[in-house]
């Protein structure tokens, strides 16, 4: 469907749940998705990069302003903004 093309998405918490199963589905739609959590994210991302979509894990703690930062800048840096943030 390709409905989000050239979108970049970070989904918190994405490491399994629902936000694995919203990352996978904006993949799908073709996002390049940044997922974290502060559980290990690789799961998630190979699975998304399998079936052809663009992915990038990190482990983030939403509760510390450092790790919010990074995680904006990695995203910035690796695809060139941010435009959905979950």
């Amino acid at each position: 469907m390709n409905r989000l093309q050239g979108k970049t998405a970070i989904v918190t918490g994405a490491a399994r749940g629902i936000g694995a199963i919203m990352a996978k589905r904006l993949a799908q739609e073709g996002a390049n998705v940044v997922i974290t959590d502060v559980l290990d994210t690789e799961k998630t991302v190979n699975e998304i990069k399998t079936n052809g979509g663009a992915a990038l894990g990190m482990i983030v703690d939403v509760t510390s302003d450092e790790h919010l930062q990074n995680m904006v800048e990695t995203t910035e840096k690796e695809f060139g903004g941010v435009d959905i943030l979950i």
